[in-house]
């Protein structure tokens, strides 16, 4: 399977890059392509300029500027995000590469307002796997990353896991 494994955390020492190697090294063993998009290795620009915004719902431009990740997404047929909490949320890099590459015609189409329709029915599995940025930001304490897996097809399942079983955990939900 094509797993598009976009990754998002600057510094390359971090407990998040170990998970991020240990997510890629899985994912291959268990013979998926992967295309490991690490948003701060590749410099991905998160700021959403004057023009794309007021392109945002024009199909046949709101895409110009971020085309080569638009069709690494659409290539996939999983999507893993790998990132940690900060302050209550996700890194503003990821937060601006949702901004700009899930814009109309690529997530969704909203062609008929009243009824707007998904645009990555492609892919076949998500998964996020986002740990706290603290060991007292786990609930019950360290050990303690978050994943967060969802299938398409089934509900959302929450496993609390560590390292090596966030690797195996979202291996197993994408295949």
């Amino acid at each position: 399977m094509r797993v598009l494994l976009l990754y998002a955390h600057p510094v390359e020492t971090s407990f998040h890059a170990a998970l991020h190697a240990r997510m890629v090294q899985a994912l291959r063993a268990a013979g998926h392509e992967v295309d490991d998009f690490d948003l701060y290795a590749e410099d991905f620009n998160p700021v959403l300029s004057r023009e794309e915004r007021l392109n945002y719902r024009d199909t046949t431009r709101n895409t110009a500027a971020v085309a080569s990740y638009v069709q690494r997404l659409q290539r996939a047929e999983a999507l893993v995000l790998c990132f940690p909490t900060w302050c209550f949320g996700l890194p503003a890099i990821l937060k601006g590469f949702f901004d700009r590459v899930l814009v109309p015609g690529v997530a969704f189409d909203i062609t008929n307002p009243a009824k707007v329709r998904p645009g990555l029915t492609h892919l076949r599995h998500i998964a996020a796997i986002s740990p706290p940025s603290s060991p007292t930001a786990a609930p019950g304490g360290w050990p303690g990353p978050w994943a967060i897996l969802r299938a398409k097809s089934s509900p959302a399942i929450y496993a609390r896991c560590a390292g090596a079983a966030c690797a195996s955990a979202t291996t197993r939900a994408i295949t």
